[in-house]
């Protein structure tokens, strides 16, 4: 997508090359649609162990080149260091 491709400077560079960030990788939707679209490599992070799951199984059914472009790091991001507790539904299949 164009905005895949577009820089902080508002210059189109459709190389799509690059690293994105993937904060919150849930099931792995947004970070699918960057590999079939860019050639990015992708770090995603996910502290979810049901969304974790869902995240690894998706991306270990793809092409290896695909598989080879993205990091996966089980932990949540913050301001600083701390435990807390992940809320979800019992029902949410991990979306």
């Amino acid at each position: 997508p164009k905005l895949w491709s577009t820089t902080s400077t508002g210059d189109n560079t459709d190389d799509g090359d690059g690293l994105y960030f993937e904060v919150g990788a849930n099931i792995g939707a947004c970070i699918l649609e960057m590999l079939l679209s860019t050639n990015a490599n992708i770090i995603a992070f996910e502290p979810h162990p049901r969304n974790l799951f869902h995240l690894r199984s998706t991306i270990s059914k793809l092409d290896p080149s695909m598989q080879d472009r993205v990091v996966i790091v089980p932990t949540a991001l913050g301001g600083a260091s701390a435990t807390s507790k992940i809320y979800s539904a019992k029902n949410n299949m991990g979306n």
